[in-house]
């Protein structure tokens, strides 16, 4: 279940503990990482360099991992709310907003 907050968005995810032969849902909640510029996109950074976009994003938001990837390069499907892909060409460009996910 997804749900959007004051400054971002958070996830909820449900997991199965089993104790003494009993079952229950837990429920945790996963805050997006957006720091302070509470951004989770940076359209702005098309056409940039993808080592200079990475660390432009980087720098505005220190505790996420940010990755450049040579389009085409297969990937997880995971989300991640702590990862951001920077793709890029053959040419090292930017090719689509770089998202958190």
């Amino acid at each position: 279940m997804s749900s959007d907050v004051a400054g971002g968005s958070s996830r909820m995810s449900s997991d199965v503990a089993e104790e003494g032969g009993r079952s229950e849902v837990v429920k945790s909640k996963r805050r997006w990482s957006l720091g302070e510029s509470g951004k989770n996109s940076w359209p702005e950074l098309v056409g940039w360099k993808g080592e200079c976009a990475a660390t432009k994003i980087e720098e505005e938001n220190p505790q996420l991992n940010v990755i450049v990837l040579l389009e085409g390069t297969p990937v997880t499907k995971d989300l991640r709310c702590d990862r951001v892909r920077v793709w890029v060409d053959c040419h090292g460009i930017v090719i689509q907003p770089p998202t958190t996910g």
